[in-house]
């Protein structure tokens, strides 16, 4: 499957999953967090500059609308945005499969995973 030249990969969530808990077994719960983060970013950042270089937006708020719409289509959150907001380099938007993952592993780390979004 291609955006524009690039080749894109549909991975299985349950992996992904086990590479986050590796991850946190092998280099710790502090610092995974924060590759996965990076990597989230590195993405999304990818999946933007495709997209700006392949359209024109009419406007600011249709060229982020267009975030939510990929990753939805990705598979990586069942994206329904009520507002659209940006917030440093993006936004974010809830219901991603990392929350459903964690919750799946197990008893959640914090009680928070279970109502708010998480980004890794």
């Amino acid at each position: 499957m291609l955006l524009g030249k690039d080749r894109m990969l549909i991975l299985r969530q349950g992996a992904l999953g086990v590479l986050r808990q590796l991850l946190s077994d092998q280099v710790g719960s502090a610092l995974s967090p924060a590759i996965l983060t990076q990597f989230g970013a590195r993405c999304g950042s990818e999946d933007h500059k495709t997209l700006k270089a392949a359209y024109q937006w009419s406007s600011e708020t249709e060229e982020m609308a267009a975030g939510p719409v990929l990753h939805t289509w990705e598979g990586i959150v069942k994206a329904t945005p009520t507002c659209l907001e940006k917030r440093n380099h993006g936004l974010a938007v809830g219901n991603g499969y990392s929350v459903r993952e964690r919750i799946s592993r197990g008893p959640p780390a914090s009680p928070r995973v279970e109502t708010e979004s998480v980004r890794w």
